[in-house]
């Protein structure tokens, strides 16, 4: 099973994060663990999260339907404690 950090990026804006997803690039598996990990930490489910951008690299834009950023940020700080 594939593990995950998160962290504040320092090289990013104020509403981003870095997210290290312990999960092999190959077969697509280190996105589909980064959108599991997602949708449990937001509380929706996995088809309301989309890569919008980098999804064959390591810096992606995850898009949330139907939620803003600003509670989007709020349930990524809470669960980081």
């Amino acid at each position: 099973m594939a593990s995950t950090t998160t962290r504040r990026s320092p090289r990013s804006p104020a509403a981003s994060r870095a997210f290290r997803i312990a999960a092999p690039p190959s077969d697509n598996e280190a996105n589909e663990t980064l959108i599991e990990f997602l949708s449990e930490i937001l509380g929706v489910p996995k088809s309301r999260l989309d890569i919008v951008a980098g999804a064959a690299g390591r810096d992606k834009l995850i898009s949330v339907v139907d939620m803003d950023v600003d509670t989007v940020h709020q349930r990524i700080l809470a669960h980081l404690g």
